[in-house]
């Protein structure tokens, strides 16, 4: 029962689902009073004598099956702050009076910047939707011609330094959290929000940390934007991937709907096969996975939080909470010194932004993403625009300086020292990255070669007295895989059949002592290639290598078969 509200009006309450299990509630009777008061203050509220339009308005929102929940719960919003005006102006809301009113006021508000171009426009919008719900003549009620001009808002990538920061405080908080809650899972479970089970340690700091199972999972789900690319709502909604091994190794892939977009997309983490997912990402998946089971090992869902006991899914608004607790903790600042904090579309851009700068490859990207190649370049080809503001500046100076300097590397140079920023960082970017991108080519001992036709190769050429002249051999790759260990050039490729071979070749190696004349020719030949062997295999991801080892006591591989005699 409400109070003040007449007995003859039965309340008016649509429920409205707005998160993953979230819900919210409207209730209608509000707009029967001037203000659209809250129903606590509905007392004190003058009554506005609009019984009908109340119940018009409400059945219009239940009955229509055009908008989903959330859009709904939007226009519900929107539309009280529009009823909220009109009564302030003594208009009827359903009029063509107070839609030239609204406009004239929009109009005044982006002229004093009070509010966005875009926020006004969505409020422009959502009335003239909701009007329009309600059967009245919104094209003859509304302006003929635009009233504001659409402005890009793309989401800002973040510069390599802002990503190091983030990552590196989301990592160990995920790392230290995730093993205090191994330790004792029910001791955080039945905490309630605000007492501390759990602490944070680094080289700067130590803080004691309440609410861990929430905290774990928001910083999980951030690592999982950044690695994945993946949106707010789809890695909300993400059930426990499943687990499937194959040729291109471990991948946990999960199919998820996309509301807005009404569609299915596919967020997977895997082993390095592929181009824009590091080694560690699948660890990090494992370790989520196993914490996530701890929880809940009877709901299909990834991303929890808990209070007191009372355990369910992760919603955006404690993402919210969790990044004012970062702030507030951690105090980390962009480079231009204002707050930095952890944004899935903004990982979403700076993962498809370097990518697409490497690759040039905008299509792939949009696979990645699961937006259409239209969308990837008006939202995810911008860059950094702080970033990109300052390459221009420096662009500028170069160019200038290189009219004085007559050098282009002392232009640089000189822009450099003048502005303190790095300039024209995409060859560094190219460098940096390239290595890592490139598919190296397989080379017979496990590992891999990432230039086998360069200046490397001419040296081997003419090393086994090939003919140019003679012979066109410029096709012919550098196959000294004996100095392969001291090349540049040189890959390794973490893979089980790669290491096995790698694996194969060392006992070849070393099955070779016998054919030499003494130990001291042995060492001459092969010690130090057998030491850059053990370093090698002694970086490798242990769980990889362990698999290796046990495929290689089945028997070598067919490439370095025993018995095979390698003395040169």
């Amino acid at each position: 029962q409400f109070v003040g509200i007449p007995q003859a009006f039965r309340p008016l309450r649509l429920s409205l689902k707005i998160g993953i299990t979230k819900y919210a509630f409207f209730d209608f009777e509000r707009f029967r009073y001037y203000g659209v008061p809250k129903l606590q203050d509905i007392p004190l509220a003058q009554f506005a004598n609009r019984d009908c339009l109340a119940e018009k308005w409400f059945q219009a929102f239940s009955d229509n099956n055009e908008y989903s929940d959330q859009t709904k719960n939007g226009y519900i919003q929107d539309f009280a702050k529009y009823v909220r005006f009109c009564d302030l102006n003594n208009v009827a809301p359903e009029s063509a009076i107070a839609i030239e009113i609204w406009e004239r006021y929009l109009i005044k508000q982006v002229q004093s910047h009070s509010i966005a171009v875009n926020s006004a426009r969505k409020l422009i919008s959502a009335t003239k939707c909701i009007l329009e719900l309600f059967d009245c003549p919104v094209f003859d009620w509304f302006s003929k011609y635009p009233i504001f001009r659409s402005e890009a808002n793309p989401s800002n990538s973040y510069s390599d330094t802002e990503l190091i920061k983030l990552v590196r405080c989301l990592k160990i908080l995920h790392q230290q959290l995730g093993r205090q809650i191994r330790q004792n899972p029910p001791l955080h479970v039945n905490a309630a929000p605000s007492t501390y089970t759990a602490n944070y340690s680094d080289s700067n700091r130590r803080l004691d940390v309440c609410g861990v199972i929430t905290k774990y999972f928001c910083a999980s789900f951030f690592l999982m934007a950044y690695y994945t690319w993946a949106n707010t709502t789809s890695l909300l909604s993400m059930k426990k991937p499943k687990r499937r091994e194959g040729s291109a190794g471990i991948w946990y892939e999960q199919s998820v709907l996309k509301n807005r977009a009404n569609k299915f997309v596919t967020i997977a983490i895997g082993e390095n096969h592929a181009t824009h997912i590091p080694k560690h990402a699948l660890r990090f998946m494992e370790d989520l996975l196993e914490i996530s089971s701890l929880i809940r090992p009877d709901d299909e869902h990834l991303f929890y939080q808990s209070r007191q006991g009372v355990i369910s899914t992760l919603e955006t608004a404690h993402l919210r909470t969790f990044n004012n607790w970062l702030f507030k903790s951690f105090g980390l600042k962009d480079d231009f010194g204002n707050q930095l904090r952890p944004e899935a579309k903004r990982f979403r851009a700076t993962g498809s932004s370097k990518y697409i700068a490497l690759t040039n490859n905008v299509t792939e990207a949009s696979l990645i993403l699961g937006n259409t190649p239209n969308t990837v370049h008006r939202h995810y080809t911008k860059g950094n625009e702080p970033e990109n503001n300052m390459q221009l500046q420096a662009v500028a100076h170069t160019l200038e300086s290189a009219i004085r300097c007559g050098e282009i590397q002392n232009a640089k140079e000189q822009a450099r020292s003048i502005l303190k920023v790095e300039v024209l960082p995409y060859e560094a970017f190219i460098q940096k990255y390239s290595i890592a991108h490139q598919k190296p080519d397989r080379a017979p001992i496990g590992t891999g070669c990432t230039d086998p036709f360069g200046s490397k190769a001419d040296k081997y050429r003419r090393k086994v007295n090939f003919s140019p002249k003679a012979l066109d051999v410029s096709n012919l790759a550098c196959a000294d895989i004996l100095n392969c260990f001291f090349c540049t050039n040189q890959v390794v490729i973490e893979e089980v059949d790669d290491i096995w071979c790698l694996l194969s070749f060392k006992c070849s190696l070393e099955e070779s002592r016998g054919d030499h004349l003494n130990q001291s020719q042995f060492k001459n030949n092969f010690e130090e290639i057998l030491h850059r062997i053990n370093q090698i295999i002694f970086r490798i991801d242990p769980k990889i290598r362990r698999l290796a080892e046990r495929k290689l006591k089945d028997g070598r591989h067919p490439l370095w078969p025993e018995e095979l005699n390698l003395f040169i």
